[in-house]
C-alpha cells in the first residue's frame, strides 16, 4: 500500500524502538523518519507540515507532552499524533489524549499488534491513503 506524501515521524529516545518500528512499518512503504530531540522534531515538522507523529511520552529530561505543547505554542504544524509509553500510569494516557493524541498505546504487544492499523486509519482520515 503506497501512501502519497505521508511522512511518519517517530520520536523516541530509545534506539530499540526506532529499529522495531522501522521493521514493523517497512511493509507499508511509509516515509518514516526518526528523531530523539525537540530540535530535530521541529525541523522535520517544518519541512513536512502534514504528517503523523509517533510520540513517546518519556524522553529523558522532557516528556512527549512537553514536545507537543511546544509544537502547539509555536504553531509549527498540524498535530496528528499517536502517543506511546512504557508506563501504565493512567495519568500519562489522559494527558496525551487531552493534548490531542489520536490513539495511545503501551509499549507492549498492543503496540505491535495495533499501531500499523492505527496509522493506516489516520492516514485515510487525512486523505493520504485510499
Amino acid at each position: 500500500m503506497k501512501s502519497e506524501n505521508l511522512k511518519i515521524i517517530v520520536v523516541d529516545d530509545e534506539d530499540v524502538y526506532h529499529r522495531l518500528l522501522k521493521v514493523m512499518l517497512r511493509k507499508y512503504d511509509f516515509d518514516v523518519v526518526f528523531c530523539n530531540n525537540y530540535y530535530n522534531l521541529k525541523e522535520l515538522a517544518k519541512q513536512s507540515p502534514k504528517h503523523i507523529i509517533i510520540m513517546d511520552y518519556d524522553l529523558g529530561g522532557e516528556s512527549g507532552a512537553d514536545y507537543i505543547k511546544k509544537l502547539n505554542f509555536e504553531r509549527i504544524s498540524d498535530l496528528n499524533f499517536i502517543a506511546i509509553s512504557a508506563s501504565e500510569n493512567p495519568a500519562i494516557k489522559d494527558e496525551m489524549m487531552e493534548l490531542g493524541a489520536k490513539r495511545f498505546f503501551l509499549k507492549d504487544d498492543e503496540l505491535i499488534k495495533h499501531l500499523p492499523e492505527a496509522i493506516l486509519n489516520l492516514g485515510k482520515k487525512l486523505g493520504y491513503i485510499s
